[in-house]
C-alpha cells in the first residue's frame, strides 16, 4: 500500500465515519482515507482488491459495451472515498459514464462493496430511463449484500463455476 500526504483543508472529503479497529480516538477511518491531525493518508487501490459482476450485470455490460476497465475505474474512485451514494450495509451507488457521454447522463450502478477487499457489480440502469431504485429494492440489496460480502473464497469459487459471478481481471 502506498501513501501520499495532503493537507486536509485542500481536500473535499465526503465519507461516512466509523471507528477503525486499530485507531486511537485521534484517528477516524473513512473508505480510503486515514485522517491524522491535519494530514490525510491516501492509499491507492489495493492490488488484492477483487471485483466481480453477477450474471445479470455481465449481460448488461456486454449489451451496453461497458468495459472491465471502466468498472475498475469506478471501484478505484470508491476506494479513494469518492462514493456517489452510500446506501448502507455495504451497498453503494456509483455513476458510470455512458460510452461517448458523461456521467450525469450515464448509468447508475449498484455495487456491494467492502473497502480494499471486494466489489460486486449487481445492478445498473440508465439515468434517462429510470430516476432511482425503490425503497423496497434498496432494502433487498442491503440484505443480499450482507450474504454476498460474507461469502468465503470457497463459496465464491463455487458461484463462479456455476456462472453466478464473473471476476473482472486485474489489468
Amino acid at each position: 500500500m502506498t501513501f501520499s500526504f495532503c493537507h486536509l483543508y485542500t481536500l473535499k472529503i465526503e465519507c461516512f465515519l466509523s471507528c477503525h479497529p486499530l485507531a486511537s480516538p485521534l484517528y477516524v477511518y473513512c473508505p480510503s482515507y486515514l485522517i491524522v491531525s491535519h494530514y490525510v493518508l491516501h492509499n491507492d487501490m489495493e492490488p488484492n482488491m477483487r471485483i466481480f459482476k453477477n450474471a445479470w450485470f455481465e449481460r448488461f455490460a456486454r449489451k451496453n459495451r461497458i468495459s472491465d476497465k471502466a468498472l475498475r475505474e469506478v471501484v478505484e474512485l470508491a476506494d479513494k472515498g469518492l462514493i456517489s451514494a452510500d446506501l448502507g450495509s455495504g451497498v453503494i451507488k456509483q455513476r458510470l459514464a455512458r460510452r461517448g457521454g458523461g456521467k450525469s447522463g450515464g448509468y447508475r450502478t449498484i455495487i456491494f462493496y467492502r473497502v480494499a477487499e471486494k466489489a460486486f457489480f449487481i445492478y445498473a440502469y440508465a439515468k434517462n430511463e429510470r430516476e432511482n431504485i425503490t425503497a423496497i429494492e434498496e432494502n433487498a440489496f442491503r440484505k443480499a449484500a450482507h450474504h454476498v460480502l460474507n461469502l468465503t473464497d470457497e463459496q465464491l469459487a463455487q458461484l463462479i463455476l456455476q456462472g453466478q459471478f464473473t471476476e473482472v481481471p486485474n489489468e
